[in-house]
C-alpha cells in the first residue's frame, strides 16, 4: 500500500497524473482550501474511475501555510497509524523536505516519506528511498543516524571514508560504503 496527500494548492490538477495508475490498497489524501474547491471534469472522471481509496479533505484557513501544517499533521497521525507503509508527499513545496528528514531520523518507525510532483512517479519507480531508510533496512540499522551524520558532515567521499574507517573499521566500512555510494556519488572524491 502507497499513501498519498496531496497539497492540490501547489499542484492542482498536475499532482492527479497517474492517480489512474493507484491500487486498490493506496490512500489517496487530497488537501484543498476554498480557493482550490474546483475540479475539472476531466479530472472528476479519472478520480472516479481509479481503484485508490480517495478523500477530500478541507483545509481551514488561516495563515498563507495553513494547508501545509494540515498535511503534515495528518502525515504524522497517518505514519501512527501505519508506521511500515510508503508514503508519498505531492507537493512542489519543498519545505516538505524538513519534513521527510524529521521522519526518516526517527528510528522507532521504518517509514518512507517520499517527495513528488504527481502520482505517476511511484510507478515509474523514479522516487527513490533515503540514505538513512536504506540503513534502516540493513545490517547497520543501530548506527544509520551515525552514518548519515558523517555524509552530511564531510564534503567529500574520501573524508567520509577516513571518518567511517576510524570509526567502525576498514571491513566494515567497506560494506557501509557498498550501501551508501549511490547517495554520495555527487560528492567530490
Amino acid at each position: 500500500m502507497s499513501i498519498f496527500l496531496i497539497d492540490y494548492e501547489n499542484v492542482h490538477n498536475e499532482g492527479l497524473k497517474g492517480i489512474n495508475t493507484c491500487k486498490s490498497t493506496d490512500l489517496v489524501f487530497i488537501f484543498y482550501t476554498k480557493s482550490g474547491e474546483k475540479l475539472h471534469i476531466d479530472i472528476v472522471k479519472i478520480i472516479k474511475e481509479s481503484k485508490a481509496k480517495v478523500e477530500f479533505i478541507k483545509s481551514e484557513n488561516g495563515s498563507s501555510n495553513a494547508l501545509d501544517f494540515q498535511l503534515s499533521s495528518y502525515l504524522g497521525y497517518l505514519i501512527s497509524k501505519y508506521p511500515k507503509e510508503n508514503f508519498i508527499v505531492v507537493s512542489n513545496d519543498g519545505d516538505y523536505k524538513i519534513i521527510q528528514k524529521f521522519w526518516s531520523s526517527r528510528t522507532e518507525f521504518k517509514t518512507n516519506i517520499s517527495l513528488s510532483s504527481n502520482l505517476s512517479l511511484k510507478h515509474t519507480n523514479v522516487v527513490k528511498p533515503d540514505i538513512l531508510s536504506t540503513l534502516l533496512d540493513s545490517e547497520f540499522k543501530d548506527i544509520a543516524k551515525d552514518i548519515v551524520d558523517v555524509t552530511e558532515k564531510y564534503k567529500t567521499k574520501e573524508l567520509i571514508n577516513n571518518e567511517l574507517c576510524k570509526k567502525y573499521g576498514n571491513a566494515k566500512t567497506k560494506n557501509i560504503n557498498t550501501l551508501i555510494n549511490t547517495f554520495i556519488k555527487k560528492k567530490s572524491k
